[in-house]
């Protein structure tokens, strides 16, 4: 595909939301040049001519337009341009209020971007299931789904896209009555909006803010609004956009009881629908000029408008337009007197409206059990499972509320350690690890093994993979093979079920179970038992496990991480630790240097630490001499970052100055400071001498100079002349 052909893609998506007429010349003209072989560009043509049906309001003919590009599509290997196609047909069904279909097309651009790993896309299927999740009136899956698309479009710097989701989340709370937030979230996109080409979206929010001031009744400024809304919709040939203002602005004059100039402005959004066979548009309009009607007490003509509309609401299937439409019958009814028929319009209005609260409750139902704290909310759970009718409901929500509380337990913990674990340090070892640590986090099912010394960070890298992967939204398990009792071990990792044995008295959900989706970090792996060895590289080979007394399998999809600081190679020789199951553990192999070995990073670790521990304690970060500092950088570590995080904490208890000294360092035990060695160089024997006395005394200057017999003043001149 050819830069110029990109270049020409790029301007009709502008010309689109502009200028209808001159994004038709465009396609026509790059239409005729392309070969009928090359099923990418034939697509993306398709799709243009889809995207202008749409923008015109004909969604029959964009559905054929979409169908055309959508068999090109599956031609072609490119990915990205299927799933642009996929999206196309989506707005297509949304707009057709088609949302069964809707959300299958959303799950087939899911599954594609699964491999295209496409972070935009992430965000455009976010901002489409918030769209889909407030049509059900699921506002809370709907606003979530929205700020999710915000963080990803912000981190990409897309302002349009930014302005588009404080719009979709300004009609959250619009639908909810919440017309202070409403108009927040419509004036953040208005300001962003408002520096760019997009007429589409500027004219919607322009619309929005319209309906803000109508409820405010402020009706001059909503008219303000909806006009300088028709004039952009008018001048890129919005003809959907056309009539709804239309109709708006009908709304207003019907409130200022100017029925004649609002009947004008509905018929005139009537023509535009009917021409455009907008069915659902057609239903709202008949509704539109019925009730107007009503309030004139024309009451032959307002039945027969209400009753056309009725009808298509019947015809189309749409449940919030034939409930509305039943409503204003019966109130019409009863205008007339005929109160029998009324009553009847008012059972049947009934029924639909309590069908609609059914689907509200069931609604509001499932989130109240994703909120449920489950220690503290027994009795609500109680209440809700007597309302279940079947034992098979019963058991499906005990199940799903285990899974709540294993999933809730671990979120604050999980993302507070998301946001802490970072690796400190500068030296060349440590960023060759994060680097490898980063590509192998890109790699959804590689299995990994972090090696090195005990206390060097390695469940720090395991995290690090895990948030940097696609797995990062799901659960991260560390498991310690050498702290779990061997006999608990297999209920841990596999679960059990009632009567497994003596003291399985219900169900346990394991922890490979749990993490499915996840990651699992097994630290010191090489303290597994052979027989969990067994079991586990069965996981990994089935993609399944049983719990303890089922035979029932049951899929899992995890990445294993593996740590250890013992020579794997060597168990494995003495038959200790399994060949294969190495094998399947150590697709991907990463050590960490000890810290003795990249002293760059000691400073670095020190400062770190301090500024942590004097923060926890609300201390101020205490000064440290150069000469303390010299201590700790001299210092070897076996027991590594572990070891020195322990020191510096340690001092930061023992020190009450805003001075860190080497005697609240607390290293008396400690046997690896450097050596002094013996020199025939006069000059580098009083060296060794003064660095000698200076162990002995802790480092205090005074009692140094008692031992070397001399005054304090020439113990520092000392020093200095040999840089100590």
């Amino acid at each position: 595909m050819n830069i110029n052909f990109e270049k020409s893609v790029i301007s009709i998506k502008k010309n689109i939301s502009k200028n209808i007429e001159e994004a038709e010349k465009e396609i026509s003209i790059i239409y005729s040049n392309i070969s009928k072989n090359d099923f990418d560009k034939l697509a993306i043509i398709q799709r243009l001519f889809s995207s202008i049906e749409i923008q015109k309001g004909n969604y029959k003919n964009a559905l054929n337009f979409i169908s055309l590009a959508e068999q090109f599509s599956n031609s072609s290997t490119n990915k990205t341009i299927i799933i642009s196609v996929y999206f196309e047909k989506y707005t297509i069904f949304s707009r057709l209020n088609q949302l069964h279909n809707a959300f299958e097309i959303l799950q087939k651009i899911k599954n594609l971007n699964k491999i295209v790993n496409d972070q935009k896309i992430s965000a455009e299927l976010n901002l489409k299931y918030g769209y889909l999740k407030s049509s059900l009136n699921d506002y809370d899956a709907a606003i979530q789904h929205y700020f999710e698309a915000y963080k990803i479009f912000s981190e990409l710097n897309e302002q349009e896209k930014i302005a588009e989701v404080y719009n979709s989340i300004g009609l959250v709370f619009e639908k909810q009555k919440n017309l202070i937030e409403a108009e927040k979230y419509y004036l953040k996109s208005f300001e962003i909006i408002k520096k760019t080409p997009n007429l589409s979206l500027y004219s919607r929010v322009l619309n929005n803010l319209g309906v803000i001031n109508f409820y405010q009744k402020s009706y001059e400024e909503a008219l303000d609004h909806y006009n300088k809304s028709l004039v952009l919709k008018e001048k890129i040939k919005d003809r959907i956009g056309i009539a709804n203002i239309y109709s708006n602005i009908g709304i207003i004059y019907t409130a200022k009881k100017d029925f004649k100039k609002a009947e004008e402005l509905y018929e005139k959004a009537l023509t535009i629908r009917k021409n455009i066979n907008d069915k659902k548009g057609i239903g709202n309009s008949l509704l539109n000029i019925g009730l107007l009607k009503m309030k004139q007490a024309k009451t032959s003509e307002s039945e027969n408008f209400l009753n056309e509309a009725y009808l298509l609401a019947k015809e189309i299937d749409d449940f919030t337009l034939l409930t509305n439409v039943t409503k204003e019958i019966s109130n019409l009814y009863a205008q007339k007197n005929e109160f029998k028929a009324a009553f009847e319009k008012y059972q049947l209005y009934s029924e639909l409206y309590k069908r609609h609260l059914s689907q509200k409750n069931k609604l509001s139902i499932e989130k109240l059990i994703t909120k449920y704290d489950i220690a503290q909310k027994e009795q609500e759970n109680r209440i809700f499972q007597n309302k279940l009718h079947s034992e098979k409901k019963i058991k499906e929500l005990k199940t799903q509320l285990a899974k709540l509380k294993k999933h809730n337990s671990l979120l604050t913990s999980e993302f507070t350690k998301k946001i802490q674990y970072n690796l400190v340090g500068s030296s060349p070892q440590l960023k060759t690890v994060l680097s490898f640590a980063q590509k192998v986090a890109k790699s959804r099912n590689t299995n990994v093994l972090i090696t090195g010394e005990s206390g060097t960070g390695k469940e720090i890298i395991a995290r690090i993979i895990h948030y940097k992967s696609e797995r990062k939204h799901e659960s991260f398990f560390a498991i310690n093979c050498a702290a779990i009792n061997e006999n608990l071990m297999e209920s841990e990792l596999f679960g059990h079920t009632k009567g497994a044995f003596t003291d399985a008295k219900f169900d346990k959900t394991g922890i490979l179970e749990a993490a499915n989706g996840g990651s699992i970090f097994f630290d010191e792996i090489g303290d597994l038992p052979l027989s969990l060895q067994a079991k586990l590289l069965r996981v990994l080979d089935q993609k399944t496990l049983r719990k303890l007394g089922s035979n029932r399998e049951i899929k899992v999809d995890i990445r294993i991480i593996s740590a250890s600081n013992k020579n794997l190679n060597k168990l494995i020789t003495t038959k200790e630790f399994r060949l294969d199951l190495y094998q399947r553990i150590a697709s991907y192999e990463i050590y960490i240097p000890p810290l003795r070995n990249r002293k760059e990073d000691l400073e670095p670790l020190i400062y770190y630490y301090l500024e942590k521990f004097a923060k926890e304690m609300k201390k101020t970060i205490p000064f440290i001499k150069k000469d303390t500092l010299r201590i700790l950088k001299s210092y070897d570590y076996p027991g590594n970052v572990r070891e020195l995080k322990n020191i510096i904490e340690r001092s930061l208890i023992n020190c009450d100055k805003d001075e860190l000294l080497f005697e609240h360092l607390n290293l008396d035990n400690i046997s690896s400071l450097p050596d002094i060695k013996i020199s025939m160089n006069l000059l580098e024997n009083e060296k060794n001498t003064i660095r000698l006395a200076l162990k002995k005394a802790n480092f205090n200057q005074t009692k140094a100079a008692k031992i070397l017999n001399i005054s304090r003043q020439t113990l520092i001149r000392k020093m200095k002349k040999h840089n100590l």
